[in-house]
């Protein structure tokens, strides 16, 4: 599972909008909004790593996304993580979506 390593990287969006920099910009991926989120409620959520997408990460293994979202006849080259990271893509989409 991702993580902040010893520097914090952060992508903001053309609308303010906070993100991990090794998560890709969607609303899964949110940290909050610049404008609109409390400052000292963002700092904490990017400190403890607190957001739906890291807090639903951590209770699926990859084994399980691999059964669920993986494909044994498909013939695409992944790095590793690449692949992670599209499965969990995947899972967090399906899981958002129906909440």
């Amino acid at each position: 599972m991702h993580h902040n390593e010893k520097e914090i990287v952060l992508l903001i969006s053309n609308t303010c909008d906070v993100f991990f920099n090794f998560t890709q910009m969607s609303k899964e991926w949110k940290i909050g909004n610049l404008k609109t989120d409390d400052r000292e409620e963002l700092i904490r959520r990017v400190v403890e790593e607190d957001i739906p997408a890291l807090n639903l990460a951590g209770k699926i293994t990859l084994g399980e996304l691999a059964a669920k979202y993986g494909n044994p006849e498909s013939d695409r080259a992944f790095q590793l993580n690449d692949y992670k990271d599209y499965l969990l893509n995947r899972y967090l989409e399906d899981v958002c979506v129906k909440a």
